[in-house]
């Protein structure tokens, strides 16, 4: 398993299931599936099948490598004018992480996953 997958520590227990949606009459309209991931399971309590999928799909379960594409549409959150950006402390984290966070930021900033905010609402974890 350790082989054929980058990162077999992360992988989480996957709940699949079916969602019907109902007209005013109560009668299916439609189906479709659901995925939901619990990521407290560990691989070793996750089912055979469930492992089989994860291996044969393992393409799809990549993390991402660059930001997603951009969309027609931008979304907003419209806020009350003038309302001032609420003043949140930075999330506080460990000295000892300190570097490894730093680096994994840096990286990750360099590969394009992630990108400096303007956002005023924002709460980063570094300065």
């Amino acid at each position: 398993m350790c082989k054929i997958l980058k990162n077999p520590a992360k992988i989480a227990m996957m709940h699949v299931g079916v969602i019907q949606r109902r007209d005013e009459h109560h009668m299916t309209t439609n189906q479709g599936l659901f995925l939901c991931f619990d990521g407290n399971s560990t691989p070793s309590q996750q089912p055979a099948a469930i492992l089989d999928l994860l291996v044969e799909f393992s393409d799809l379960f990549e993390e991402p490598k660059t930001l997603p594409p951009r969309r027609d549409q931008d979304h907003a959150i419209t806020l009350k004018p003038g309302s001032p950006p609420i003043n949140v402390r930075p999330y506080r984290y460990p000295t000892l992480q300190e570097n490894k966070i730093e680096r994994m930021i840096q990286s990750m900033l360099e590969s394009g996953v992630i990108r400096h905010s303007i956002n005023p609402y924002s709460s980063p974890v570094r300065n």
